[in-house]
């Protein structure tokens, strides 16, 4: 793995990261307000999207490539086309912070999480289809089961809630964190469910039975958690530093020490060439698999 190239991005923090499926292009979000649009090829800028005011906290793409999603700090939760960069639809709920966003499978609906402890969902019209309050102050995390009949939503205080989808209805709650949840992420087909914990601990859930199958620790101030694209290797970042573990034994394979501490977003390119790093010193690094 080689640091291939280097540039500066944002006027602010790089807070998240998409790569296209065909991994044509990388798209990065950032605390100032901006969403970009970068040619793989050459590591140039192609498009600008602008018209959040405040941070962009989230980016997801639908499973079509068509359609992004966008969420600020500014309340507002945007649908664009990708494309065009045209904005097809714009959602505000309750003037809340937006966290985190999904696309619901099928690409029907989109969601949100906020910090004031809200998810919601909407179809692409903008008509509400579940709005509520989770138990927690603040959520930071949403994820959905890949057949779209789960949502699993989590934050500060260490639950995570699974709710049924289109219901809304709460099917379970899984303790076993502390302080907070800082990622949820379904993998291997849904069969799991992964949370990782601020208590420096990675736990698999299954999502048939709920019961926690595994945890595994992970070193001191873990804060990202990314999976290649077949699932053999995960990405673990912590200040000044990302680890590449190997699956499924979950060791460790590989340790990289970064120049800026603060790593703030991660991406992996679906073709498994490309490595993207998001930091505080707006600029993104793009490591080489290959290499």
């Amino acid at each position: 793995m080689e640091l291939e190239q280097e540039f500066l991005a944002h006027d602010s923090y790089v807070l998240d990261l998409k790569f296209t499926k065909d991994s044509q292009t990388l798209i990065s979000a950032g605390m100032d307000s901006q969403i970009n649009l970068w040619n793989v090829t050459e590591w140039k800028k192609k498009a600008q999207f602008s018209a959040h005011t405040k941070s962009v906290n989230s980016i997801s793409l639908s499973e079509n490539d068509q359609h992004l999603l966008s969420g600020s700090s500014d309340n507002q939760l945007i649908l664009w086309e990708l494309s065009t960069g045209k904005i097809l639809q714009s959602f505000q709920d309750r003037k809340q912070v937006v966290s985190n966003v999904a696309f619901v499978p099928g690409d029907q609906a989109v969601a949100q999480v906020s910090y004031s402890g809200r998810y919601m969902v909407w179809d692409l019209n903008g008509v509400p289809l579940i709005g509520n309050k989770a138990q927690q102050k603040n959520l930071g995390s949403i994820a959905f089961h890949p057949k779209g009949h789960l949502m699993a939503v989590s934050g500060t205080g260490g639950q995570i809630y699974v709710y049924d989808y289109p219901s809304g209805s709460l099917v379970h709650t899984l303790s076993g964190h502390h302080i907070a949840v800082g990622s949820l992420q379904f993998i291997e087909n849904g069969r799991y469910l992964l949370s990782l914990g601020f208590e420096h601990s990675i736990k698999l859930w299954d999502s048939v039975t709920w019961r926690e199958t595994r945890s595994i620790l992970t070193p001191l101030g873990t804060k990202l958690v990314r999976f290649n694209h077949n699932e053999t290797n995960v990405i673990l970042v912590r200040e000044g530093e990302f680890q590449v573990w190997a699956l499924p034994r979950w060791s460790e394979r590989e340790v990289i020490t970064t120049k800026p501490k603060s790593l703030s977003s991660i991406a992996y390119s679906p073709n498994g060439k490309w490595l993207a790093l998001g930091a505080a010193d707006k600029r993104i690094r793009i490591y080489n698999l290959s290499k």
